[in-house]
């Protein structure tokens, strides 16, 4: 997954503390699996590029889900979690996976790539004729923020990564060879607040200029040879 040996070691260390910062942030991490659901239909085939938690692959509810990681001890801990007959995860590089993926999904993990035009190039060359990559990653208005968090212990240790716009990931999918079907900034406050979350994270964070402070950006790719007609919500949100 064009890891550096550093950002390997990173995952390796916090393999098993991982599943203890879900739960502390499970609210991000369950809207965040809301969203990428609304844009993967149930049933569907689906790759989890850096898979760090099985939660994610087995809300979608795929009819066949592969998760894949290069840090053998993060797949162990998220396998003893929930790995099913269609459910399964490897630790293995992207360009090992063999066959096609009517969607793959990579979440909050280029900030620790080395090259990800070759990452994406890799992921255009896993998904079906018509299928779609999904990509999140955090904004990097949140950096100081989410450093201060993993200092008070709320979320993992941080390590340096590369912060990426939306704009870059737009421009790195067009370099890969693919197509910006949607894109955007979602998630103004990541904690569960009554009725102040809802407010926030589904009125407010539509609205110029607050449209830019999300937590992540996200960005919706295809093949740009691929002649399929967009899906009703690509239609709907289509950038």
């Amino acid at each position: 997954m064009h890891l550096s040996e550093t950002a390997r070691k990173y995952f390796d260390t916090q393999a098993e503390s991982r599943a203890r910062s879900r739960h502390r942030n499970r609210f991000y991490h369950s809207s965040l699996e809301a969203f990428i659901g609304f844009l993967v239909p149930r049933d569907s085939t689906v790759l989890h590029v850096g898979a760090d938690s099985s939660s994610l692959l087995n809300s979608l509810a795929p009819k066949r889900g592969l998760g894949i990681h290069t840090s053998e001890k993060l797949v162990t801990e998220v396998a003893k979690q929930h790995a099913t007959d269609s459910i399964t995860f490897s630790s293995t590089e992207l360009s090992a996976v063999q066959g096609t993926f009517e969607y793959v999904i990579i979440s909050d993990l280029l900030g620790h790539v080395e090259d990800i035009e070759a990452l994406l190039r890799e992921a255009a060359a896993r998904v079906s004729w018509r299928g779609r990559i999904v990509v999140t990653q955090h904004n990097a208005l949140w950096g100081p923020l989410l450093r201060a968090a993993s200092a008070l212990g709320l979320r993992v240790p941080s390590r340096l990564e590369n912060w990426i716009s939306r704009a870059d990931l737009e421009n790195f999918g067009r370099l890969a060879g693919l197509e910006v079907v949607r894109s955007g900034t979602r998630m103004l406050l990541p904690k569960y607040v009554p009725l102040l979350s809802a407010f926030l994270n589904t009125y407010v964070a539509n609205i110029f200029p607050f449209n830019h402070f999300g937590l992540y950006h996200y960005v919706v790719l295809r093949k740009q040879d691929a002649r399929s007609p967009l899906s009703r919500n690509d239609r709907a949100h289509s950038t």
